[in-house]
C-alpha cells in the first residue's frame, strides 16, 4: 500500500516564497500599469492645454467674428492685433459650460479659466463706468442709477437736482440744489475729479461756452459721458460735434434687439430683446459710431449708441429700467464683469494640469496687462 507524504518544510517555504514573488511580480506590474496609463493621461492633458491656450490667445477664432451663436471654435484674439478682444471674453461667458467645451475641443476633459492681474488679483473688464464717477440726476426714478451703482466699487458722487430726501446711501459725496444750473455748475467745477458723468432725466440747462469746452476737453481726454433718457435737443449731448440730431423715439422704441457686443450689456447676446422704461430718442444707425441695441418699432435707428470723442466715449440709452418696475434691465451692467469661466472644481479633481500665460487685453481706457490662468482636469 502506498502511503501518504507530509510536505517537507524545505518545499513549504519553497511554496511561499513562490507565491509571494508572484503577488510581489503582479502588484509592480499592476503598479506600473497604473503609473504608465496616469503618466499617458497627464501628458494628453498637457499637450490639450497647451493647444487650448495657443488656440484662445494666438487666433481670433472661427468665424473670427464668432458669436455665441455661430461659433465653431472660440479665440480671445483680436483679428488685428496680438491684444485679446475684451467683446469675445464677454461673449465666451455666455456660453454654456457644456458648449464652451465644445467649442474649445474639451468633450473629455473639465477646465476652468481665470486671469488675474500681475499681482494675482482676479481681474474685472472695466465697465462702462471707470473710475471715479459723478451721476447728475434729476428724475424721480432716479434709483434705478442708485441700483447699478449700489456694489460700485470705485467712488461715485451724487448731484441730486431736486428737493427732499436724496434716493441713495452709498454715495462718497453727495451735493443737492433743486436749482438745476447751480448744482451742473458745481459740477463742472469738479469735472476734473471725475472719469465718468453720467446724466440721468429730463434737463434743461444753461450751458456755457465755457462749460462745453470743459465737457468736451473731459471726454476727448479719456472720460466717458452717459446720457440716460434725455432730451437731445436740451441737454449735454448736443455740446458734442460728431453726435446727429435724434428723432424724437414713441413707446414702439421702448423694446429693442441687441445687435451688437458691448460691456453695458455684458450679459445680453446679439439677437436677445431689451425692454426699457421710456425711450426719448433715437439715432439714425449711419449716423453712430456703434448702434447696440436697434429699436423694433423703427428699423434702422438705435436707442442704445456709442459715439467715440478722442480718446473717449459718448453712450445714449433709454431710461435704465424695464416694465415701470424701476429694476435695472436685464443683461445691463455699468461696473463690468470678472474674468472667470468653467467650473472651478480642480481641489477634488484627479489630476490636474495648469498653464499660465501672459495676455493684453484691448478694449478699456487703457491695454490691461494680465495672466490667463487655464486648468485642465478629470
Amino acid at each position: 500500500m502506498r502511503k501518504s507524504q507530509v510536505l517537507s518544510p524545505d518545499f513549504t517555504m519553497s511554496l511561499v516564497i513562490f507565491t509571494a514573488i508572484l503577488f510581489l511580480s503582479y502588484t509592480v506590474w499592476n503598479t506600473s500599469q497604473e503609473k504608465s496609463m496616469r503618466f499617458y493621461d497627464t501628458e494628453q492633458m498637457q499637450k490639450k492645454a497647451l493647444y487650448v491656450s495657443d488656440i484662445l490667445l494666438n487666433t481670433p477664432g472661427i468665424p473670427p467674428d464668432w458669436n455665441t451663436s455661430n461659433v465653431q471654435m472660440a479665440g480671445f484674439r483680436n483679428v488685428d492685433s496680438s491684444t485679446l478682444d475684451s467683446d469675445k471674453l464677454i461673449n465666451f461667458r455666455l456660453l454654456e459650460y457644456n458648449r464652451s467645451k465644445e467649442v474649445l475641443g474639451l468633450r473629455s476633459y473639465d477646465y476652468c479659466i481665470n486671469i488675474t492681474d500681475p499681482e494675482g488679483m482676479l481681474l474685472k473688464l472695466d465697465g462702462v463706468v471707470t473710475g471715479t464717477a459723478a451721476v447728475f440726476a434729476t428724475g424721480t426714478d432716479d434709483n434705478i442709477i442708485k441700483d447699478f451703482l449700489e456694489n460700485y466699487q470705485n467712488d461715485w458722487d451724487y448731484y441730486w437736482a431736486r428737493p427732499g430726501a436724496v434716493p441713495s446711501n452709498n454715495a462718497t459725496h453727495v451735493y443737492q440744489d433743486p436749482n438745476q444750473n447751480d448744482l451742473f455748475d458745481v459740477l463742472i467745477d469738479n469735472i476734473s475729479s471725475y472719469n465718468t458723468i453720467i446724466i440721468e432725466g429730463i434737463n434743461a440747462l444753461t450751458v456755457t461756452a465755457a462749460d462745453e469746452v470743459k465737457i468736451q476737453n473731459f471726454v476727448s481726454v479719456g472720460g466717458t459721458f452717459i446720457d440716460i433718457q434725455d432730451d437731445h435737443f436740451a441737454q449735454l449731448i448736443k455740446h458734442f460735434a460728431n453726435v446727429p440730431d435724434g428723432e424724437s423715439a414713441d413707446n414702439s422704441d421702448e423694446i429693442g434687439t441687441a445687435i451688437k457686443k458691448d460691456i453695458l450689456l455684458p450679459e445680453k447676446d446679439v439677437g436677445e430683446t431689451v425692454t426699457f422704461e421710456t425711450a426719448k430718442f433715437r439715432f439714425n444707425m449711419s449716423e453712430v459710431d456703434k448702434a447696440i441695441v436697434e429699436s423694433d418699432g423703427h428699423a434702422g435707428y438705435c436707442i442704445v449708441c456709442l459715439w467715440y470723442y478722442g480718446s473717449g466715449k459718448i453712450y445714449y440709452l433709454p431710461d435704465g429700467s424695464k416694465d415701470n418696475t424701476k429694476a435695472p434691465v436685464d443683461g445691463m451692467d455699468f461696473d463690468g464683469i470678472e474674468l472667470i469661466y468653467g467650473n472651478d472644481e480642480t481641489l477634488q479633481a484627479d489630476d490636474v494640469v495648469p498653464i499660465r500665460r501672459l495676455i493684453t487685453i484691448a478694449g478699456g481706457q487703457v491695454p490691461k496687462i494680465g495672466l490667463m490662468n487655464l486648468y485642465i482636469y478629470k
